[in-house]
């Protein structure tokens, strides 16, 4: 997506190297796993009140799961 690869281009520009991974699933799930994978030491996400019918939202569940620290943004 265009507002990904935007994001990605930004945070080179401040020497951040950021990791786009398109993955299909439960996104707390799928995000999880790629964290795992990739050995990752931060993930970012925006903060949403969208709630995952049985789980809750993902920003707290990524808070609550993963190994690396999670920043959420507005």
């Amino acid at each position: 997506s265009s507002v990904l690869d935007e994001a990605k281009a930004l945070l080179a520009r401040r020497g951040i190297e950021a990791q786009l991974i398109e993955a299909i699933g439960d996104p707390a799930t799928e995000i999880l796993a790629a964290a795992e994978k990739q050995e990752t030491d931060t993930i970012v996400v925006g903060r949403t009140q969208r709630r995952h019918l049985a789980h809750g939202p993902l920003d707290s569940r990524l808070v609550r799961a993963a190994r690396a620290d999670v920043l959420i943004v507005p």
